[in-house]
């Protein structure tokens, strides 16, 4: 078993309790679980008869993943580009899959919340392969933090916009040596002690972060994750308790509140089409979230080629698509799971609307929402496009 395996399973966040997939009821321990996928539970035989038909599909396309793996991982000190670009592939597929299954064939994230450690870990493990495969950090970062394995969230950022991609220093101090490595993030994340002593400077998130990274990826995933430790906070001094959540007692609750605001407005103008995203998260929110506002928001804009931004090219206009990446393909599940994480979870709403409040008090601009009749950004997008067009045509009449 790798460490990492043991800091989720030793983890004090992870008191994981196994929920048919049919009937959505606890499962009584040691739960059933499929035994050619491995990833989905029942309470019976009989609820695993009966959801076999909707299962299937999934169960045979996760087994197919699996197997496929299995030759490929044998030859991974060979040169053939061809084989690891496949192994890569196929590892990714693999873990959006269960993510995908975990999504849509359970009701919460926490009813759902050990399909989807299944998903992290089959992450971790192309991370190791390639800590560059576009998707894998960004999706490690958001479903850790929406798991609520905070420590490791924190850990996992400290180390991607401080040392990830960097060379040792060659100091003296070996703590600094050991910063460069991945164990550095596990032993971190293990020791709650050392774990609040790390500091982001969120203003400087965007010069820090891997050249291909999205910022806000980082960004909404701190930002949840200090929005529920705020939730804690006040729910424990509400009930003037002595007991404080070991993930917000080192903080201060004004300190903690100037800190989500920080995040909130660093979230909230990092989109350039300027979407409302904190005002989105509510679930009675009626701005339009398409795949590609969400694109916006998560994917790395400089590997997003909009179809007729070289408007020099003459090559064919089928020539000039973009075929979006599997990253962006995934990118709107992240979204809605993280409007589930507001939802579901309690008094996040609650922090995250008294943020917006006493940020409007302080002269901080919250973006108001999009009228209904307001267009889509696919629809701004074909209109900058025909007009463009349009201009073209004038110009060739001219001349």
């Amino acid at each position: 078993m790798s460490s990492f395996e043991e800091l989720f399973i030793n983890s004090n966040n992870n008191n994981t309790n196994e929920y048919c997939i049919h009937c959505r009821v606890e499962c009584p321990k040691p739960a059933l679980r499929c035994g050619r996928c491995k990833v989905v539970h029942y309470c019976s035989r009989e609820c695993q008869k009966e959801d076999f038909k909707m299962h299937k599909s999934w169960c045979k396309q996760i087994d197919k993943l699996r197997k496929n793996n299995e030759p490929i991982q044998q030859n991974e000190d060979n040169d053939n580009k061809e084989i690891m670009t496949r192994t890569k592939e196929n590892q990714y597929q693999l873990a959006h899959v269960i993510l995908e299954l975990a999504y849509r064939c359970t009701d919460t994230i926490d009813r759902g919340k050990s399909i989807y450690d299944c998903a992290l870990m089959e992450f971790w493990k192309l991370f190791q392969m390639d800590s560059c495969y576009i998707g894998v950090c960004e999706s490690i970062v958001l479903l850790s933090s929406m798991l609520e394995y905070d420590d490791f969230s924190i850990s996992f950022i400290y180390y991607m916009l401080n040392y990830h991609g960097k060379e040792s220093s060659g100091g003296d101090e070996e703590k600094e040596e050991d910063q460069h490595n991945l164990s550095w993030v596990l032993e971190r994340a293990s020791s709650k002690d050392q774990q609040r002593q790390l500091t982001i400077d969120y203003a400087k998130v965007r010069d820090k972060i891997p050249k291909h990274l999205g910022t806000n990826v980082f960004l909404v995933s701190l930002m949840l994750i200090r929005i529920r430790q705020l939730s804690r906070l006040d729910k424990e001094q509400h009930r003037n308790s002595d007991d404080v959540d070991d993930g917000a007692q080192q903080i201060s609750s004004q300190d903690l509140e100037l800190e989500v605001m920080e995040i909130c407005r660093q979230v909230e103008y990092e989109t350039d089409f300027l979407l409302p995203v904190l005002r989105s998260l509510f679930p009675d929110s009626r701005q339009r979230w398409g795949n590609e506002e969400v694109c916006v928001l998560f994917a790395k804009e400089d590997n997003r080629k909009l179809q007729g931004k070289d408007g020099e090219d003459d090559s064919d206009e089928d020539d000039q698509s973009y075929k979006p990446n599997l990253w962006e393909q995934h990118c709107f599940t992240f979204w809605m799971m993280l409007k589930d994480c507001y939802a579901f979870t309690p008094n996040l709403l609650d922090v995250l609307e008294n943020t917006i409040e006493r940020m409007t008090s302080m002269g901080i601009t919250v973006i108001p929402e999009d009228p209904e009749d307001a267009p889509t950004t696919a629809e701004y997008m074909d209109f900058i496009k025909f007009m463009a067009d349009k201009q073209r045509r004038e110009n060739d009449t001219l001349l």
